[in-house]
């Protein structure tokens, strides 16, 4: 008998670690049965079975996620008792979830509303006692369609899943911290950008408070696993001195190899055609040195020579010839080709150099986005500092054979 009893036991231990296994990977689960919130009009049947519908639904959902823990079906009204809480106070009844080494415990409550009924649900963690999320719902269709299809949504709101997010930006300058509240849940805005995920589909209230600003209120509505953009623009308080933050003119740290969004565009302008003209006409005076080169060299009659100090063709007129040469065999084009041979490669590089401060001059005009980089940081939060705009570099050859501008953007 007693080797019975020791098989038995052994089986019954051996299943429950597969259902421990089973579940590791994902947080396990206890759902509390819903209460029900009486203000005046009595408990009526039609309610309390809601409640009990609604919690049967939630712990469908969950055992179809593999994370309900099994015979954990408790009563929120019926633990409260036991356990002598006033409330449904977190540091009171978590340890119902300990008791079955669940990772969360779901509860919540049922309430009467003229549209319908109000549900409100809260996520606890067991370990640290600390209210994780909060779910507020309005269950209008209460066929048991249209209830699967809310305790999806609620499941997917609380852990995830197919829930949807809020992102929200604040378009005002200076804006930095703040508090939005969605809902009955409070967020800290940050460099005047909020995202708050983990939202089941629903119609939400949201409230925005900014210190020197009119609050902002408005109603928001999401669908199943939507990401939904919202853009704000706060009203100053009459009165109020908004400081908006530093820009680069400002010196400051955040603005460093940008472009002040002071900066006069027409400045640029004047400065990027300027010099565009310069480049154009250093590269038509280069072109025409090099056309005097070429024409003598293409002459068919060569110079008198007779010191000999240049080939015998009398057209070889190289840095080394030139300095030979020049003005002592006679020739006037000789000496004009070489005063030109030496005036191409400054006038190459004056053009190349007036050409990169052409393009950095425009591109800095018409590009019309000097202050993104700083916008970009108080949408996300996030300081950056930027990279340079651009950089130039002019490149000489070393054989003095020309010049030109590397452009790095």
């Amino acid at each position: 008998m007693n080797r019975v009893l020791q098989t038995l036991a052994l089986a019954l231990l051996v299943l429950g670690l597969g259902g421990r296994a089973a579940m590791a990977g994902k947080p396990s689960v206890v759902i509390l049965g819903l209460e029900i919130i009486d203000k005046g009009g009595g408990m009526d049947q039609a309610t309390v079975q809601l409640a009990k519908d609604f919690t049967t639904a939630l712990r469908a959902r969950a055992s179809q996620a593999g994370q309900l823990v099994a015979h954990s079906d408790k009563e929120l009204v019926d633990e409260k008792l036991i356990r002598n809480c006033t409330n449904a106070d977190a540091s009171c009844i978590a340890p119902i979830g300990a008791e079955f080494g669940a990772t969360y415990l779901i509860y919540g409550s049922v309430e009467k509303s003229p549209t319908g009924s109000k549900v409100s649900l809260h996520l606890l963690n067991v370990a640290s006692k600390q209210l994780v999320k909060h779910f507020p719902t309005d269950l209008k269709d209460v066929s048991p369609t249209g209830l699967t299809e809310a305790a999806r949504a609620a499941y997917a709101g609380l852990l995830g899943g197919d829930s949807a997010s809020l992102n929200i930006n604040i378009q005002n300058d200076g804006v930095d911290g703040g508090t939005v509240t969605i809902g009955k849940d409070k967020h800290d805005l940050k460099g005047g950008h909020l995202t708050v995920k983990d939202l089941g589909p629903d119609r939400y209230s949201m409230t925005i408070d900014v210190t020197g600003f009119q609050r902002f209120e408005q109603t928001v509505s999401v669908g199943q696993g939507e990401k939904k953009e919202v853009v704000v623009t706060l009203v100053p308080l009459p009165g109020s001195k908004i400081v908006t933050p530093p820009r680069c003119s400002d010196g400051s740290l955040d603005c460093q190899n940008t472009v002040s969004h002071t900066n006069n565009h027409t400045g640029y302008k004047v400065a990027g055609y300027g010099a565009l003209i310069l480049a154009a006409a250093a590269g038509g005076f280069a072109l025409y040195e090099n056309h005097v080169v070429g024409t003598y060299e293409g002459s068919t009659t060569p110079p008198p020579n007779p010191n000999h100090l240049v080939p015998a063709d009398g057209k070889q007129f190289g840095d080394k010839d030139c300095s030979a040469a020049k003005g002592k065999i006679g020739s006037t084009d000789f000496d004009n080709a070489c005063d030109a041979n030496s005036r191409i490669v400054p006038a190459a590089v004056i053009g190349g150099v007036a050409a990169g401060v052409a393009v950095v001059a425009l591109i800095l005009a018409y590009r019309g986005s000097d202050d993104q980089p700083e916008k970009h940081a108080q949408q996300t939060g996030r300081r950056k500092t930027p990279k340079p705009l651009i950089a130039i570099t002019p490149i000489v050859s070393p054989d003095g054979g020309g010049a030109t501008v590397r452009i790095d953007f």
